[in-house]
Formats: structure tokens, sequence, C-alpha cells
């Protein structure tokens, strides 16, 4: 009787994307939500947010990693969000892409253990995913997480959805809990800081998603 209830209410692990040879292949069902790669050479004016320098687990290898705004009055938020990234490497664009929605930090990701705008996760000596996390309006939906999974040169939007985490182990032993409803009133969560991490009660009645690391793969599962 206790298997068959494990079957019913947890579903079995999965991987998130696949290695075919050097090259990574995403399995859409994990990106349902829109963002668009940019293509075009626009001259609007644009403001950097943000710049950062990733390093391969190797350290041989080196990345750039840029968070941009269409608009310089940040929107009265701290750190401010931005509307899209470019990853480059050697000046030679890799991956430019945005979202229908302002992205931030991933403070929601990590329980606010960092309040950095990516979280850099090693997989193996060339290759390295980058988590990225979604502006957090406080109500309703969750923020946006995206994933992504570079090597030698490539990279591959691997995950885009909703994610509020409850339990994070930061990398290289990474993992993540999360849930994508954050409907819950004051009685239903408790404050880490300023962070609210949902009560037992409110786990209980939704569904539970976990992300993690495991070898050079990122692993992931649901339950009720």
């Amino acid at each position: 009787m206790f298997a068959i209830i494990c079957n019913i209410n947890v579903f079995s692990q999965e991987n998130i994307f696949s290695w075919s040879d050097e090259l990574v292949v995403p399995n859409p069902q994990y990106m349902p939500l829109l963002w668009t790669e940019i293509n075009d050479t626009s001259s609007d004016p644009t403001y950097t947010i943000n710049n950062a320098i990733l390093k391969t687990p190797d350290g041989k290898d080196s990345y750039s990693l840029k968070f941009i705004s269409y608009d310089n009055s940040n929107y009265g938020e701290t750190p401010p969000p931005y509307d899209y990234f470019i990853l480059s490497q050697n000046g030679r664009i890799v991956l430019k892409a945005e979202s229908g929605n302002p992205m931030q930090t991933v403070a929601c990701q990590t329980m606010d253990k960092s309040n950095a705008y990516y979280l850099q996760i090693p997989l193996e000596d060339k290759a390295f995913a980058l988590l990225l996390g979604g502006w957090y309006y406080g109500y309703g939906e969750a923020p946006e997480m995206k994933i992504i999974v570079v090597k030698n040169g490539k990279a591959k939007i691997v995950f885009d959805n909703y994610a509020y985490a409850y339990k994070y182990q930061a990398p290289p032993a990474f993992s993540m809990e999360f849930v994508d409803d954050v409907t819950w009133n004051e009685d239903h969560f408790e404050l880490s800081g300023d962070y609210q991490v949902p009560s037992a009660a409110a786990l209980k009645t939704r569904t539970k998603h976990k992300i993690w690391r495991e070898g050079n793969m990122l692993k992931y599962k649901s339950w009720k």
C-alpha cells in the first residue's frame, strides 16, 4: 500500500536536459514561460545594470555576463531589475535573451542567502549552469526562474518557470526545493529574516518541486 501511495504522490525524477556528445539538448516541458532570443542590433539606448566575469569550473576559460535594462529609472527598486542578459565569450555573443517580465536577483531561489544577479553551478570541467531569478511581486505567482547550461562557447536555456524556494543548498552540491504558488497568508509562513518561508500547513496543500545537481546533470522531481 505504501508503494502505491508513493507512486500517486511522487513523480519519478527526470533530467532537465540531456547531453548529445558535447551539446546540450533542452526538454521543452521545463520551459513553459515565454522568452525570446534577441538577434536585433537596435540602436535604442540601454543601461548595463551589472557585468560579471565567469570562470569555467577548471578555471581555464571565461565568459562575460551582462544584465541590461531598457530604462534607467530602475523601477525604484534596489537592486534594480533588468530586461535581458548577454552571455559572451571573447567578444562573441553566446546567448542574448529577454523575458516578458523584468528579472532581478536570485534572492527568492536561495531563500535570501544570495542577493546576486546569478548563481553559478559547476557541472564538469568546461560546463556549468547559470540560475537567474525573476522579479518577486509579493503576491500570486512565484518569481520566474531561468537555468542556462553553458559549455564550450555554447549555451541553452533548459528551465524557465516559476520558483520560490523553501529549502536551499548552495553549490557545488546544489539543490533547491520550491513552490510555484505563493498565495499564503500571514498564518502560513514563518519569517527567516525578511524571507517568508512557507509553513508545513502551506506546503501540505501545494505541489512541491526539487532541482538538484547530480554529477554533470541537473535532476528534477515534483510531489504533492
